[in-house]
């Protein structure tokens, strides 16, 4: 299901939707050429899910292959880990120790007609089987779409998507998901699940199309400007300003097209005249980034995002200082799954913000596995330019 993310501001905007003809919208595609599937996999006697006879990866591969119409791609070593979980251990734990590039046996031969490439692999003690660095430092990936997935037992992505950002130069990696192997492997259709909502909240179409849109500051002022009623300094005849896919122009798009200036820039531009501030759209994806850390038990990113002093409050009262939440997230106590944000307003006042609405998540805490909506109410510092969740 899309996720749209809406800011609604004070700002009153009536009447300001034009249906349009789109003419550049295509049907969805069941397959595409230009994307490969590649994964490392183990099967045999695996942590959390016994003897298997396909690995956790593997299953979670194969998904992906089915729902982006993508060609797979094993990667394998000429030398075989053994089948056994602690012989298996004592192998890689050597491997890693020694920083060994374990010889492969498979290569992609037609590698530069793929523009979208998965990459994905199980997490080993907080890293990649070194089977991975074998795999990656053997192609040139400068212009290449690089997809990140992975299985865990409750390391997340750990640090990998920064290490395969340093070795594919030239590549644009993007932030990728993660899949519990005990879920990949026992529960296919919740592992679907996730990678559908990755696919949908990231416009995968586009991406394989390579339709993907890199907007200016004079995009965001010339939909302002349309959706105003004002006269606009450019012709917006076939202008790709409909990021939601709904065959109009409002300020749901507004909001995504300001979302993925910033994304692509980093910058801040204190003279727009767009109505969703800089600082309200920052504040969401210190929000976002949050969220998604917590699903990816990427502890350092969720210390970056807080204040030295910030405490959570659960559903049943309970309060934690950010040491014991992040414990609990990191030993698996607390995991959370794909969540949605519904209806957001973030309401700035200078250096401070709040963010209300409420989030629909999917969780298992304390051994209890479900889904809730919550209501957020979430307070935010600017401390060094940087929007850091805050306790009020």
């Amino acid at each position: 299901m899309k996720r749209l993310i809406a800011l609604l501001t004070t700002v009153v905007v009536t009447a300001v939707s034009s249906a349009f003809s789109s003419t550049d919208a295509t049907a969805e595609e069941s397959h595409h050429d230009n994307v490969l599937i590649t994964y490392f996999s183990r099967a045999g006697e695996n942590y959390s899910v016994g003897i298997i006879d396909r690995g956790n990866t593997d299953l979670l591969a194969e998904i992906v292959a089915e729902e982006t119409g993508g060609e797979l791609f094993r990667i394998e070593t000429v030398r075989e880990y053994p089948s056994a979980y602690d012989e298996m251990l004592t192998v890689a734990t050597e491997e890693r120790t020694n920083k060994e590039r374990p010889e492969l046996k498979t290569s992609i031969e037609n590698f530069g007609s793929y523009d979208v490439i998965f990459v994905g692999y199980p997490i080993w003690w907080g890293d990649m089987p070194m089977a991975m660095y074998s795999f990656l430092e053997s192609y040139d990936w400068d212009g290449k779409t690089i997809i990140p997935f992975n299985t865990h037992e409750g390391s997340g992505q750990a640090n990998t998507v920064t290490i395969i950002k340093g070795i594919c130069e030239g590549a644009e990696i993007m932030s990728g998901f993660s899949v519990r192997g005990s879920v990949a492997q026992n529960e296919g259709e919740s592992a679907r699940a996730i990678v559908q909502n990755w696919l949908d909240n990231n416009n995968f179409n586009k991406i394989a199309e390579k339709k993907v849109v890199h907007y200016t500051m004079q995009d965001i002022r010339n939909l302002q400007d349309f959706l105003l009623g004002r006269p606009t300094e450019e012709d917006l005849s076939g202008k790709p300003y409909d990021l939601t896919g709904d065959e109009r122009w409002d300020v749901f798009d507004l909001c995504l097209m300001k979302k993925a200036y910033i994304n692509d820039t980093q910058t801040v531009d204190a003279t727009s005249s767009a109505t969703i501030t800089t600082d309200q759209s920052a504040v969401l994806e210190t929000y976002e980034r949050f969220e998604q850390a917590m699903i990816d038990k990427d502890i350092d990113t969720l210390n970056d995002l807080v204040t030295a002093d910030k405490t959570f409050t659960h559903m049943s009262g309970k309060v934690q200082t950010k040491e014991q939440f992040f414990g609990e997230i990191e030993d698996g106590t607390l995991n959370y799954y794909p969540y949605k944000l519904n209806s957001p307003v973030v309401t700035v006042d200078g250096d401070t913000a709040l963010l209300t609405g409420s989030t629909t998540l999917e969780a298992k805490v304390y051994g209890a596995s479900g889904t809730w909506t919550l209501k957020t109410n979430q307070h935010f510092v600017k401390q060094d330019g940087k929007w850091l969740l805050t306790d009020k």
